[in-house]
Order: C-alpha cells, then structure tokens, then sequence
C-alpha cells in the first residue's frame, strides 16, 4: 500500500500572494531593473544641457644631454694644446602642464532627441510593468482558485468517498461470505473502493501540480508564503 501523503495547506489570503508576488515574481522584479536603468539614462541624457569641465595635469620627466664634441681638444691653440671648451651640457629640468578644458552643449536639438528618447524609454517600461503586474495578479487569482478546488476535492474522496466505497466493499465482502449478497456485487464495490483510491492519489498530484504553478507566479514556496 502507498504510503499516506499530507495535505498541502492553502490556508493563505490573495492579499497576501499578490504582495509577495509584487516583491519576489522574476518577471515583475526585471521589469523593475528595467524601468530602474531608464530612469537612470533620462537623467544621464538631462545632464547633456550642463557645459562639461575638464582639468588636467601633465608631467614630462626630461633626461640630461651631453654633447661628446665637447668632450675633444680644442684645435685652434698652438701645438694642439689649448684648453678644451666646456661640454655642451643642458640640465634636465621636468617639464609641467596644466590644462583645462570647457564643452558649451550648443546642439540643443540633438539633445532634447536624446531626452524625449529616454523618457519615451522610461514610459514604455513603466506600462510595460503595469500590464505584467495585471497580468500576474490575474494568474494569482486562477492559480489560488485550482488550489483551493483541487484541496476540497482531495478531501472529500479523502474523508467521504473512500470511506464509503471502503465500508460498502467490507459489507458487501461480508454479505457475500454469509452467502446473503452475489459475487458480482462483492466485487463491484471492491472495483469502486479501488478506482476512488487511485483518483484521490491522482488528485493529490494535480494538487501539487497547481500549487507549484502558484509558487512560480509568487516567486516564493507556499511555506514562505504563510509565515
């Protein structure tokens, strides 16, 4: 015999399945990133009105030369030994600049394009947002809705159904032994006992299945959910 399966609960509000779902659903939080880099490239495109500063330093380090002509007797003095001039030498000295530079946003039409563009961006994504959120809050409701039908009717074959099928198939198996009741009957009951057990492990599987469909439209586990 199968082992017997808990019943999930579903003791839960859709208040509170549509707040988690407005924090947590994978599709709404990208939405929200989007919507959250188009209001960040609007406001990058409004700073195209504001002039641009730059300021910067450079810094050259400049090597000594040495002239080696310098370095040779001078020929002009007799015999050849006059005094040698001075080398041609430079003292390094390292050169320094400053630098600063200034951009007037002239092109005024170029960048209300680029502003009008971002806040055309910006509002797509924020009714992008609404339609989804719409959306999801309706695949909530419905997803909430099989749960709740699919748990009353694991209950009832449960806590109804099989219990009756059950008892009907022992008075029947016992009217059969005491020869007051026909096989046909003894076995009817035992085929309907049988057929309303396989439905209720059947309907336990549906209802996993419909609460792992709310799970996903929350983004949280109905465990979560119900703390």
């Amino acid at each position: 015999m199968p082992e017997e399966f808990d019943v999930p609960s579903a003791d839960v509000t859709l208040d509170a399945l549509l707040a988690q779902a407005g924090k947590a659903n994978p599709e709404l939080k990208k939405l929200e990133y989007q919507i959250e880099r188009d209001r960040q490239s609007r406001r990058l495109a409004l700073l195209g009105y504001w002039p641009e500063f730059r300021i910067g330093a450079e810094w050259m380090v400049m090597e000594p030369r040495h002239d080696p002509e310098a370095d040779r007797p001078n020929q002009g003095t007799a015999g050849g030994q006059g005094k040698t001039t001075k080398p041609m030498s430079e003292t390094a000295r390292d050169m320094y600049a400053i630098m600063a530079e200034m951009s007037l946003p002239v092109w005024a039409q170029k960048i209300d394009a680029a502003v009008k563009e971002a806040e055309y961006n910006l509002g797509a994504s924020i009714d992008q947002y609404t339609a989804a959120k719409n959306m999801v809050a309706f695949r909530v409701q419905d997803a909430l809705s099989q749960v709740r039908a699919q748990r009353e009717l694991v209950i009832i074959l449960r806590d109804t159904i099989i219990p009756q099928a059950k008892q009907a198939y022992e008075l029947s198996r016992t009217s059969y032994t005491t020869g007051t009741s026909d096989f046909l009957t003894f076995v009817t009951n035992w085929q309907n006992w049988l057929k309303f057990t396989i439905q209720y492990h059947r309907a336990l599987g549906e209802l996993e299945r419909t609460i792992a469909d709310l799970e996903q439209e929350v983004g949280v586990s109905m465990a979560e959910t119900q703390r």
